[in-house]
């Protein structure tokens, strides 16, 4: 996804989620399994992290590597969510995700 929004533009994120499907199978849906695609499919996490460095928003999930060498997935500002670290980027990679299109469908609601 990240890839199609950097390429298209003219399209809303909120529609390029709707297009997946997700809104139908969001329950289907969890860290674990997107972890399970993220695994074979590696260089998805760059364009996840690059992405999450891109966002221009006042508020919102991120996903940044600390300096102790850890994964931080975040919300900004901080608020009822707390912080979570990982040391596997490809988990802490595909809690952002879920974090990332859950708040997008919420908003789109």
């Amino acid at each position: 996804m990240p890839t199609n929004f950097q390429e298209l533009r003219n399209i809303s994120f909120v529609s390029l989620l709707r297009n997946t499907g997700y809104f139908e199978l969001l329950d289907e849906i969890s860290s674990n399994e997107i972890k399970e695609q993220l695994e074979k499919y590696p260089e998805w996490v760059k364009q996840w992290v690059n992405y999450s460095n891109d966002k221009r928003t006042s508020s919102g999930w991120y996903f940044i590597k600390s300096e102790m060498g850890k994964y931080i997935v975040g919300f900004y500002p901080p608020n009822k969510y707390r912080t979570m670290e990982f040391v596997d980027i490809v988990e802490a990679c595909s809690v952002f995700i879920k974090m990332e299109i859950e708040s997008v469908r919420m908003l789109a609601d």
